[in-house]
């Protein structure tokens, strides 16, 4: 089914939806679970867990849902899998609102809230990257298994469950694409090629994860949570935000 862009109302009314009013008032403490019943999980999330879970496989029933009926909103953060959640449903929004941010047909003030929109989404999006790897890191602490001087990987677990929320968008879109009736065999046939190697890298990056997480469990890696700070999302770190603060004071 091809994505209905009116996901959100548009922004040049003036009105967000629910799951926008949501985002930017911050998470509420209590509101109802709109998750459907057949994704619902009450998983011990051990290490094990994370090793053998096939995050592509729930991102991608997730991806179906939501192009169907989009009543999604994000979650309280007090388990893993509602991060998770969160961090898809961010994925999620920031490839819709990309998508309005390439039209020509609308006002440059739509296209600049729909950056902000993106900017905001994308905070979200790392800082839940950050929630994961946090997770994993106090689980490793509690089991005894978080030891200084083993080797580092570059790639934290939540990067890569990050990569395979994107890849499981592209792999949705890029289904798509090879079933259009309107495009030419050729387009139909560079499509298909494309979706056959998307399948291989999140065959891979599964894989990737996997080993990572045994990596951590028997003691063979070690990792860290540096919590990367958007310098340009922090008014007292980005100096077009601060110096036009001092000059608006000192007018």
């Amino acid at each position: 089914m091809a994505y209905n862009a009116s996901w959100v109302p548009r922004l040049e009314f003036g009105t967000l939806s629910l799951s926008l009013y949501i985002y930017f008032a911050g998470y509420a403490t209590e509101r109802t679970d709109y998750f459907k019943k057949e994704f619902e999980m009450n998983r011990d999330w051990s290490l094990n867990s994370i090793k053998t879970y096939d995050f592509f496989e729930y991102f991608d029933k997730l991806n179906t849902t939501w192009h169907n009926e989009f009543d999604a909103e994000p979650k309280n953060r007090d388990s893993f899998e509602n991060i998770f959640f969160n961090l898809h449903f961010f994925n999620f929004s920031l490839w819709h609102e990309e998508d309005e941010a390439r039209r020509k047909d609308v006002s440059d003030a739509m296209i600049a809230r729909v950056k902000r929109n993106i900017d905001k989404f994308n905070q979200q999006r790392n800082d839940s990257i950050e929630q994961l790897d946090k997770y994993i890191v106090t689980q490793l602490k509690q089991q005894n298994l978080y030891k200084e001087g083993l080797p580092l990987n570059s790639e934290t677990p939540g990067s890569i469950i990050d990569r395979l929320s994107i890849i499981s968008l592209k792999v949705y879109h890029m289904a798509e694409q090879t079933r259009r009736t309107d495009a030419t065999q050729a387009h139909l046939q560079a499509c298909q090629d494309k979706l056959n190697t998307l399948i291989i890298q999140k065959n891979d990056l599964s894989t990737c994860l996997s080993e990572l997480i045994a990596d951590y469990a028997e003691g063979r890696k070690t990792m860290r949570v540096y919590f990367q700070f958007k310098m340009y999302n922090d008014p007292n770190l980005n100096p077009a935000l601060y110096g036009n603060n001092q000059a608006t004071q000192q007018d």
